[in-house]
């Protein structure tokens, strides 16, 4: 049974536990913790012929769905899921989306449990 985002309150708990245990800060790059975040590109918009290039809810990102050719919501696994670019630079918006899920990451690799 998937939790979907029921999940989000335990992993919210989960992470604010380790910074309670000061093994994580609110305000740390995580970054250098999650390879996987690191490497995450910044969606830049527009192709060379001025065509939006991604797709989804987000229209950049539905673009971007057709052109991998996959949903990015498919995949049973988190990290099957994070196969798409960041839609802004960590730390300068806010939207409804995966942010909980690398958080979710972050927190099994400081405690090397799974959620």
């Amino acid at each position: 049974m998937a939790l979907a985002s029921m999940s989000k309150l335990l992993t919210i708990i989960a992470a604010l536990q380790l910074v309670e245990k000061r093994l994580v800060d609110l305000e740390t790059d995580v970054s250098s913790l999650t390879p996987t975040l690191a490497s995450q590109g910044i969606l830049q918009g527009l192709d060379a012929a001025g065509r939006p290039r991604y797709d989804m809810s987000n229209p950049d990102l539905a673009r971007f769905t057709a052109y991998r050719g996959r949903n990015i919501n498919s995949g049973s696994t988190i990290g099957e899921r994070f196969g798409y670019p960041l839609t802004f630079e960590p730390d300068t918006a806010w939207k409804y989306g995966t942010g909980i899920d690398w958080v979710g990451q972050l927190v099994e690799l400081l405690t090397g449990q799974t959620l």
